[in-house]
């Protein structure tokens, strides 16, 4: 994946905006460090992007620090949505789950906590990720609890 060659990830296509701008593997790297910085480090190949020295996993972090902190405004509200998310995943999961043979409402109502907390874990981690790089990019403005949302013009 050098010069900004990302095969298989071609997410961004049929929009028009300032992302492709971006690499995509840049935008991928930022979602590893955003979402659990920790594991960022380990987990690059998962993506394909190239391995990071020791050096450029302690800037990665430095960097994703700064934009989760740009976005700590808003996170009481990313968290309402994930929590909504995570309601709303299971209740509709929960017909697809129980028409597979041997899948049982008793087992639905044991695993009902730990797989909302998965939903919920999944969605906080993209939205925080996701306004985070948006912050990072200018695409959102953030002021207090005011969000201001960038417009392209074709000027």
């Amino acid at each position: 994946m050098s010069d900004g060659q990302e095969s298989g990830f071609d997410w961004l296509k049929g929009h028009e905006h300032e992302l492709h701008r971006i690499p995509i593997s840049t935008l991928l790297r930022w979602f590893l460090y955003d979402i659990n910085a920790e594991d960022a480090f380990e987990n690059a190949e998962l993506f394909n992007l190239t391995p990071i020295s020791e050096e450029g996993h302690e800037k990665e972090l430095e960097d994703s620090y700064a934009r989760l902190d740009s976005i700590e405004d808003i996170i009481s509200f990313l968290s309402f949505y994930a929590n909504a998310t995570a309601e709303y995943a299971f209740a509709m999961n929960k017909r697809h789950l129980l028409e597979i043979p041997g899948i049982s409402e008793d087992m639905l109502v044991s695993a009902e906590e730990p797989l909302k907390i998965f939903y919920l874990n999944m969605t906080m981690s993209s939205l925080l990720s996701a306004f985070a790089a948006a912050t990072e990019l200018s695409i959102i403005k953030l002021n207090g609890t005011y969000t201001e949302i960038k417009k392209e013009t074709n000027e």
